[in-house]
């Protein structure tokens, strides 16, 4: 899928702490992005430069006339394989008067964009998420997080300069994605190459959890090198002392289940599926235990910052006997399996395909 250039412009003031950035709210009812703090950005117009659109979407979006020589360039980040639109951003920082002030295009507005428009720290915002009190999109909390690691006095000389090269030193190398991302705190998910059905060619596998204690959700890979960067994820996390408990299937399907053998034998924890799951997985992937539909999944806040994360397994059929999804309670985030694609389509194939079960299901 080809990408579509975007800009996007971290703009910040001097603050009686330090300095504030701009944070905009997006309406919970765009598709891309609903209900994200973003900065200031958007799609390139035709024949329109990065840094022209990153000026007249600054003024679209909170009301800030930017002058273009005080934009410097901070980095690069591009949307990875598995969304429906993928875009190609071009990141810029510069700095504005301490009088500045924000107004969001849409506030008040039920069919605007922005809907919010705050001057935040940004410690204030990355505490905010981890509170679960925000959306972050990856390369905004990363960028936030160079940011923080700022000097404070943003007035001070090559300030400008130095952070912008701070903030673009912290994205992905070409602004390649670099595989996985953290959804909410303690919500991994990384996207791992499977032979699933055209035109998509990743599955989604979560880690899940923000204490000790850790479950991976559909370890979905056949592909030695794809087991290897989940392997290489899951050991980073041990050595923070977060350590996986079990490994979840949400249903039978070889593409979201196919390393999962290899994981359980590797870190030698069980594997947990619906009893249909199980079945039909008999001879193929060992499971040791069931899953009933309501099942509860608690996962400790018992490390330094971290955050409780409950899971409630749902019994979604239709599509497969057995697909469970899993909402996680804390912050009402789905784990939908195969109930729903951002790429292609749900296949509901007879007999086990179900229209009129998959329909129920999507009603749950």
């Amino acid at each position: 899928m080809p990408f579509k250039d975007a800009a996007s412009v971290m703009i910040v003031r001097p603050a009686a702490e330090g300095f504030q950035v701009a944070m905009l709210e997006r309406s919970s009812k765009l598709p891309f992005l609903g209900g994200f703090w973003v900065f200031a950005g958007g799609r390139l117009d035709e024949g329109e430069t990065p840094l022209a659109c990153a000026v007249r979407e600054a003024e679209e979006e909170c009301g800030l006339r930017l002058a273009p020589e005080a934009l410097v360039e901070a980095g690069r980040w591009k949307v990875p394989p598995y969304a429906p639109v993928r875009y190609d951003t071009r990141f810029f920082l510069t700095r504005v008067g301490a009088d500045a002030q924000l107004v969001a295009d849409g506030a008040g507005d039920e069919e605007g964009e922005i809907v919010a428009a705050e001057w935040l720290r940004p410690a204030e915002v990355l505490e905010r998420w981890a509170r679960d009190e925000a959306l972050l999109a990856p390369p905004t909390r990363v960028s936030l997080e160079a940011l923080a690691r700022a000097g404070a006095d943003c007035e001070a000389e090559g300030w400008l300069t130095e952070s912008a090269a701070r903030v673009a030193a912290s994205h992905p190398a070409e602004g390649e994605w670099p595989g996985w991302i953290d959804f909410r705190p303690g919500i991994r998910m990384l996207l791992v190459r499977t032979p699933t059905l055209p035109p998509a060619t990743h599955t989604n596998c979560l880690v899940v959890g923000c204490g000790s204690e850790l479950v991976v959700i559909d370890p979905a890979s056949p592909y030695p090198e794809e087991q290897a960067r989940l392997d290489g994820l899951l050991d980073e996390l041990a050595s923070r002392g977060q350590r996986v408990r079990e490994v979840l299937l949400t249903h039978h399907h070889h593409d979201h289940c196919s390393g999962a053998e290899h994981l359980a034998r590797r870190l030698g924890v069980p594997i947990a599926a619906h009893a249909n799951t199980w079945a039909r997985l008999e001879g193929r992937v060992p499971v040791d235990r069931p899953i009933e539909d309501g099942e509860r999944i608690e996962l400790p806040a018992d490390l330094p910052g971290a955050r409780a994360r409950r899971l409630r397994a749902i019994l979604t059929e239709g599509h497969a006997d057995g697909h469970l999804v899993f909402l996680e309670e804390e912050t009402q985030s789905l784990i939908a399996g195969d109930m729903v694609a951002g790429v292609g389509t749900i296949v509901i194939d007879p007999p086990e395909g179900r229209m009129g079960e998959y329909l129920r299901s999507l009603r749950r």
